[in-house]
């Protein structure tokens, strides 16, 4: 279930990075979008080393 959590995890930071770059900005662009697959893929992978090294 770690592995499901931190999918879930960087597909919300990835869409929310993503809606916050479209409100500053107006449009989506390709970079904007590369920037937030990166945040949201370090982002799920950080939970899901947290999620290996705390007790459940």
């Amino acid at each position: 279930m770690k592995m499901g959590e931190a999918l879930i995890i960087a597909l919300a930071i990835f869409c929310g990075w993503l809606i916050l770059d479209f409100v500053k900005a107006k449009r989506i662009t390709m970079e904007a979008a590369i920037q937030s697959a990166v945040v949201g893929l370090l982002g799920g992978f950080v939970w899901f080393l947290i999620g290996l090294f705390l007790p459940t």
